[in-house]
């Protein structure tokens, strides 16, 4: 009797140390999983997507490990991020914004973004865009024109995506969702990157998304600023190269309501209409 109170005083020490094991194996792989910065993005990237607000940084439904009809062209030779960031050389396309706030200059890609830089040459030389206003300056995003529905092509366009065109500061891009394009337009205007969104474009994960988040472009945000998570989303067609003290200036305009980030997860409707006008005098498209 003795041996066999033993043996069950030792069958229930080894059923107790199991289910201690179990645990904290449980406890070591869903901690590894939601503290990997992948997963934290993602998830951001799914609550974002389910936000009401069209003028937050919500993303579209598109995700990036949809293999088809990612906009992005076969077998892209990859550039470094000075293909986009250097200044404009003799012979490119480039256009100069004046605004009541002062002139801003970009260098336009339309190798790479061709209906984008299409659309917004027509509009610009038909005198469309003289007049029209920026209509919301969004912190963690850009400077936004006012809705503006008319295109060149008479109705929206395809999204054309590049690895070789990113979302630094001073991109000049289209914000609609994919390949629903009009004549819209934002300049990114986000600052530092957060470093969990380098740790991100760094990650293995990363490696698998067609928009070429290579160490050269992950040090590129790092160094220049930008909005790394709309890359894939939002068309970037042209690269600020002169008058970065007027998007600046541009930037810290206040407005009338821009709600902290614990406000907007409570449900608090901004209000990122500029408190002063932002008019667009003149685009003129030219080459440099």
């Amino acid at each position: 009797m003795a041996r066999k109170a033993e043996q069950e005083k030792i069958n229930k020490q080894s059923t107790v140390m199991g289910i201690i094991l179990i645990a904290v194996l449980v406890f070591v792989i869903v901690f590894a999983f939601f503290s990997n910065p992948l997963t934290k993005w993602a998830e951001e990237w799914k609550a974002n997507r389910e936000a009401k607000n069209s003028s937050s940084m919500s993303i579209p439904e598109d995700d990036y490990d949809e293999p088809e009809d990612t906009g992005y062209p076969e077998n892209e030779e990859q550039l470094g991020p000075d293909y986009q960031l250097s200044a404009p050389q003799a012979g490119d396309l480039i256009a100069t914004i004046t605004t009541s706030k002062g002139v801003m200059r970009f260098k336009l890609f339309p190798d790479n973004a061709s209906f984008a830089v299409e659309n917004f040459t027509a509009m610009a030389r038909d005198g469309y865009y003289n007049g029209k206003k920026f209509a919301e300056i969004i912190d963690a995003f850009g400077v936004k024109s006012e809705a503006l529905e008319e295109t060149t092509f008479g109705g929206p366009f395809k999204s054309e995506f590049s690895k070789n065109l990113h979302n630094y500061f001073g991109a000049l891009g289209y914000n609609a969702e994919k390949d629903a394009n009009i004549s819209t337009f934002h300049i990114i205007t986000a600052g530092k990157v957060p470093d969990e969104d380098l740790d991100v474009m760094r990650g293995e994960e990363a490696k698998t998304w067609p928009m070429g988040f290579s160490e050269a472009v992950v040090e590129a945000y790092a160094n220049n600023g930008g909005n790394p998570r709309v890359d894939g989303y939002y068309v970037v067609f042209g690269q600020l190269f002169e008058g970065k003290d007027v998007l600046e200036a541009i930037s810290k305009i206040a407005v009338v309501f821009a709600p902290t980030e614990d406000e907007f997860n409570e449900g608090a409707e901004p209000d990122y209409t500029p408190l002063e006008d932002i008019t667009i005098i003149s685009v003129v498209i030219e080459t440099y």
